[in-house]
């Protein structure tokens, strides 16, 4: 589980459904099934989720989301899964832009936040 920042909210995972509970009346706002999450995390100013997914052996999905509405943004798509590297997208401080390194490219691409479409350089 993982309190947001304003105490608003809790993220509940377990392996295959994530949750967003509003704390003060203990309603599921917003909940998602997945095949077998990974890991679940929310960026610093609570403004994205991002889950992975293990799709199959050779196949994961990082899937970043609006937060709280749990509104898709963008997947990568990953061929392995490392505990140590998670999240794979990484944030600036204002939460303006994306950082994800490419593992098939080797390659660090700084994307718009508010879409994650957006190359910026």
């Amino acid at each position: 589980m993982i309190l947001s920042k304003n105490d608003e909210f809790l993220v509940v995972t377990n392996d295959t459904v994530v949750s967003i509970v509003r704390i003060k009346d203990h309603e599921v706002i917003a909940s998602r099934e997945f095949i077998s999450v990974k890991n679940t995390s929310l960026s610093k100013e609570n403004k994205f989720i991002q889950v992975y997914d293990r799709i199959d052996n050779n196949k994961y999905v990082a899937g970043i989301f609006e937060f709280p509405s749990f509104k898709m943004i963008r997947e990568f798509n990953e061929k392995r899964y490392i505990k140590a590297n998670a999240p794979y997208v990484k944030f600036n401080e204002d939460e303006t832009k994306a950082f994800y390194y490419n593992y098939s490219t080797g390659f660090i691409e700084i994307y718009a936040a508010e879409d994650l479409q957006t190359v910026i350089q």
